[in-house]
C-alpha cells in the first residue's frame, strides 16, 4: 500500500503556489515553503497534485513552472483517501458522517450542544439511549462463546510472545 502524503504538506505547497498566479519554479517553491522537505519528496508531491488536477505544470526540466487550477485545495483531501467501501460496509448515514468528519475543521459548520439534554441525565436513573437501541447494541456486541472480555487480545499477545521467544 502506498504511503499517504500528509495533508498539511499538500496544503502548504498549494498555499505557496497560489501566491504566484504567474507560476513558480521548483527552486522557488523549496525556498518559499518553510518546511524541511527533500527535492525528491517535493517532486513526488507536486506530481500527485498535477495528476489529481490541482496544479498545472508548464515547461520541461529546469524551465518547468507550476500553476494552480480553479479547484479548491481543500477538496484534494477527499480524492486521496483510500476507498473505504471495500474495507468496512457502512450505511448511507455512516458514509455521510464519515465524509463530513474528513473535511478540514475550518470547512465544518460549528454546532453547539443542548445544555437541557445534558442536565436531564441522572446517573443510574435515566439513559441517553432508548431501550431498542440498547438491545440492538447488545446484540451487535456479543461474541462467539462464553469468553470473558479481553480474551481475544490475550490470545494474540500470547502468540506474539511465543514468536518472540
Amino acid at each position: 500500500m502506498a504511503k499517504q502524503i500528509p495533508q498539511k504538506e499538500l496544503d502548504t505547497i498549494l498555499e505557496v503556489i497560489t501566491r504566484f498566479p504567474d507560476g513558480i519554479s521548483l527552486g522557488k517553491i523549496i525556498n518559499e515553503l518553510g518546511i524541511p522537505i527533500s527535492l525528491r519528496n517535493l517532486q513526488y508531491r507536486l506530481a500527485a497534485l498535477v495528476q489529481n488536477g490541482y496544479l498545472q505544470a508548464k515547461g520541461h526540466a529546469r524551465s518547468r513552472i507550476y500553476l494552480t487550477t480553479s479547484q479548491e485545495k481543500n477538496t484534494f483531501h477527499e480524492s486521496t483517501q483510500p476507498d473505504n467501501d471495500n474495507l468496512i460496509p457502512l450505511s448511507d448515514i455512516s458514509k455521510k458522517i464519515q465524509k463530513q468528519l474528513s473535511l478540514p475543521i475550518q470547512a465544518r459548520t460549528p454546532v453547539g450542544y443542548n445544555r437541557n439534554f445534558l442536565d436531564k441525565y441522572r446517573p443510574n436513573i435515566t439513559s441517553y439511549l432508548s431501550d431498542s437501541t440498547k438491545k440492538k447494541l447488545l446484540e451487535l456486541g456479543k461474541t462467539d462463546g462464553e469468553c470473558p472480555a479481553g480474551t481475544y487480545a490475550r490470545q494474540i499477545i500470547n502468540r506474539l510472545l511465543i514468536d518472540l521467544s
